[in-house]
């Protein structure tokens, strides 16, 4: 038959004391419970074996010859190491001047002598659970920093990308808020325009265009505003020396909750293809002069 399993032991409890009857007692209560007990019989050799070790928890008697236990306690909280190891007091002075000096330099808790095996063994525990709850916590805030540094450079690539698909098109992209506010602009509005965005932001069409060429961007976006759907329309804007004629096309930007919170519009230029269809209707035009002037006489010689 196999012998059973010891226990696992369950945490390490540093006691920092220099009564024999009082290191005994805490030693054999502690040992009971399975935890590692550790000893050190003055301050300085409690600051030589935290130099290589740390332990989950200290119990601290205040008076001891050398280093007190109010300035380990502080040495123990200063360091970047032991900072976050609790430390509970124990001694026999119980004023609340004497309580207020201990939490004052750092201690997590206070027992007064003489001491109670319950009462050392669940103030013990609740540390521990304190302690343990905090790691957690601390490791969650760790990996929810992570994520969101991942996300936020997801973020930033995103924005990246869009930015350097927008820069690219050789259609006018600008987005304005509600009030006709520029909140953006493309690489092609800036080359016609010779504006960058930071001159833009906060600027309407008003302070850029002719009032004709404004009103009329700004009635369209009313439009959109108005009824919360894309629309598509023609627009003369003045650059090079001359108007042109656009296609634009002004969609709503919507924020997670479905509100309006911003007009894109994109525009092509179709200057040529105006021009073009110009041409044509007015060859088209002379051609049916022309034939009407004739028709009478194909009719005669057809008669």
């Amino acid at each position: 038959m196999n012998a059973p399993l010891a226990p696992r032991p369950r945490a390490r409890v540093l006691i920092v004391d220099d009564a024999p009857a009082h290191l005994c007692q805490l030693t054999h209560l502690l040992a009971e419970q399975n935890y590692t007990v550790l000893v050190a019989n003055s301050g300085a050799d409690a600051m030589q074996f935290m130099a290589l070790n740390v332990p989950d928890i200290v119990l601290l008697h205040v008076q001891k010859p050398g280093i007190d236990g109010y300035e380990l306690c502080r040495h123990i909280k200063a360091s970047a190491r032991l900072c976050a190891v609790p430390v509970i007091f124990v001694s026999a002075a119980d004023s609340s001047w004497d309580r207020a000096k201990a939490f004052s330099s750092g201690a997590a808790d206070y027992l007064a002598q003489p001491i109670a095996a319950p009462e050392v063994l669940t103030r013990l525990e609740t540390q521990l659970t304190l302690n343990s709850l905090r790691r957690q916590l601390e490791q969650r805030g760790q990996e929810r920093s992570t994520e969101l540094h991942k996300a936020t450079l997801a973020l930033q690539e995103s924005r990246l990308l869009l930015r350097t698909i927008i820069d690219s098109a050789t259609a006018i992209i600008h987005v304005k808020d509600p009030v006709g506010r520029y909140l953006l602009v493309n690489n092609r509005f800036r080359q016609l325009f010779g504006t960058e965005d930071e001159d833009l932001r906060g600027l309407r069409d008003a302070d850029i265009f002719p009032a004709e060429t404004a009103q009329a961007q700004a009635a369209s976006e009313r439009q959109v505003l108005a009824t919360g759907a894309s629309l598509e329309c023609e627009e003369v804007w003045f650059h090079d020396g001359a108007p042109h004629t656009y296609i634009a096309v002004k969609s709503p930007l919507r924020d997670a909750n479905g509100n309006i919170y911003a007009v894109c519009t994109i525009a092509t230029d179709i200057t040529e293809r105006v021009r073009e269809e110009a041409i044509l209707s007015e060859l088209n035009a002379m051609l049916e002069s022309r034939l009407s002037l004739r028709l009478p006489d194909y009719v005669a010689d057809a008669h």
